[in-house]
């Protein structure tokens, strides 16, 4: 289970390699150009730091310790999203930036006091958190965490930052300093709602993380930006987390219904995001220009100047330092090296293999270019529409759809991959949020099942008066085995190939 809210960095400050740049490097020994750049898709470009696959981990299994419970009376006594008539369409991205500068202005020896031990009291046991150093580290934070209490009820997260009018060079370069801020507001919900529990005021506790998932929506719905979505699905696991911790006190509140009422497929929903980085990703590797190539041919002084006009483009967006007035020397290189495997593309293409007579070599790279580039923009996209378990089990297929030939490095090669690692990545964050909310709401079935019977039960399709719900990686309820009336052991799905944390040991202990 996630213990602490994870920072994808927002600036890219070290080198990295233009895609035109790595082509025309590996054809014809030019310099690399270094890469300074906002990163502003490139969260979804990142390695996936979750996914340790060389660093295999040996570790004793979580153990979650269980109270039997009564249904709350009503059922919704305790709201984790805000009640229907509650609920105001009015605009909350506006209050979540008044928090972020507040949060901003935080003392930077306050913020280093809040971090210093930050991560340790987020991993010790409630009952022995330092209550009195906790209340003291979060007093900086309580007009920016009251600031952001405003859009509790502000249904609207919509944010236009007129990336539609953007340049690719102006998309790469937009800061976006308040999602950082985002995860900072996020971090402070957390360490207080953990305070909270450890004084056991579960209402505060409950006001608090209904605030955390509705700041979740803001940073995933709020633009169609998978950084944003990222920030959404990392909040919200850090608020699932503190409702695990929750559960485990004597006492405490069931959070059954209360967890079901929370749109987590919403939040974590990137579907639309994806197709949204697919037309920049397009914008970007030159299909904003090459969608206003005629369709007939158009002769080969318009295809250099169609070539030179790509070259152009990907140093502006690079930030490359190579001279404007070498783009069109390196352009002409590209081409001159591309034109047989460019004419071999094209002639295995039904679009074009009964219309190359009389095109020019320049306008048979553009037009091969063209053509790679929607291919691959078309099998990112389709593939990543998928559901969670059909992409697991056709992964091979999906794999092959975007094998790369290193001794033939195209754009559109390039191009996928630095895709493929990004969809990856993406798509584990969103299944791995989605399974840690079934995991919540399977161990408070649980504590609701043992309220009833006193017991935990023999199968989890015995569970009742609520069910299970099923591990999102597989579609299956979790794995499962009862060892004694109050202990069992949990296995859920690996989340990444050498996951240590997938088996859990569940005990469970009278309320006191």
């Amino acid at each position: 289970m996630m213990s602490r809210l994870p920072f994808w960095p927002i600036r890219r400050g070290a080198p990295a390699i233009a895609p035109m740049m790595v082509l025309i490097g590996s054809l014809v020994a030019c310099p690399m150009a270094t890469v300074s750049a906002q990163v502003m898709l490139s969260p979804s470009l990142q390695a996936d730091t979750d996914a340790k696959a060389d660093e295999p981990q040996e570790k004793a299994p979580q153990t979650i310790v269980l109270h039997p419970c009564q249904q709350p009376d009503p059922l919704l006594r305790y709201r984790l999203w805000p009640s229907p008539e509650d609920r105001q369409p009015r605009l909350a991205t506006p209050i979540v930036s008044r928090a972020a500068i507040l949060s901003v202005q935080v003392g930077e020896n306050q913020k280093v006091e809040f971090s210093k031990d930050y991560g340790e009291w987020l991993d010790m046991p409630v009952d022995q958190l330092p209550v009195d150093a906790v209340r003291k580290v979060l007093i900086p934070y309580e007009k920016p965490l009251g600031e952001l209490r405003r859009i509790e009820n502000m249904m609207d997260v919509s944010y236009d930052l007129g990336m539609d009018r953007m340049t690719a060079g102006e998309i790469f370069q937009t800061w976006l300093p308040e999602f950082q801020e985002m995860r900072s507001l996020a971090r402070a919900l957390a360490l207080r709602i953990r305070l909270a529990t450890a004084e056991k005021r579960w209402d505060d506790a409950i006001d608090d993380l209904r605030l955390g998932f509705r700041l979740a929506e803001v940073g995933s719905r709020s633009t169609d930006l998978l950084i944003g979505r990222l920030v959404g699905i990392a909040i919200t696991g850090v608020m699932i987390n503190e409702i695990e911790q929750i559960q485990q006190q004597p006492d405490a509140p069931s959070l059954y219904w209360a967890l079901s009422m929370i749109p987590v497929d919403r939040i974590s929903n990137i579907s639309q995001s994806l197709e949204f980085e697919s037309g920049t990703i397009a914008h970007v590797g030159m299909l904003s220009e090459l969608r206003r190539l005629p369709k007939d041919p158009i002769g080969e002084p318009a295809a250099i100047a169609w070539l030179q006009s790509i070259g152009e483009q990907f140093r502006l967006v690079s930030e490359s330092d190579v001279p404007a007035e070498s783009t069109a020397l390196l352009s002409g290189l590209y081409a001159a090296t591309m034109i047989e495997p460019a004419r071999m593309a094209l002639s295995n293409s039904s679009l074009w293999r009964d219309r190359m007579e009389g095109l020019s070599d320049a306008e048979i790279v553009l037009r091969a270019i063209d053509l790679e580039m929607r291919r691959v923009r078309d099998r990112w996209l389709v593939w990543s529409t998928l559901p969670d378990v059909d992409r697991q089990e056709y992964t091979a297929e999906r794999n092959a759809a975007f094998e790369l030939d290193e001794a033939d490095l195209s754009v559109g090669q390039v191009l996928a991959r630095l895709l493929l690692p990004a969809a990856d990545a993406v798509f584990r964050a969103r299944t791995r949020c989605k399974q840690d909310h079934s995991l919540a709401m399977t161990f408070a079935a649980l504590r609701l099942h043992a309220g009833q019977t006193g017991q935990l039960p023999e199968k989890l399709s015995q569970l009742r008066p609520v069910p299970a719900r099923r591990d999102d990686f597989t579609g299956e309820h979790f794995s499962y085995k009862r060892t004694s009336p109050n202990q069992a052991t949990l296995t859920r799905a690996a989340r990444s190939p050498n996951d240590p944390d997938t088996v859990l040991e569940i005990k469970l202990e009278a309320s006191r």
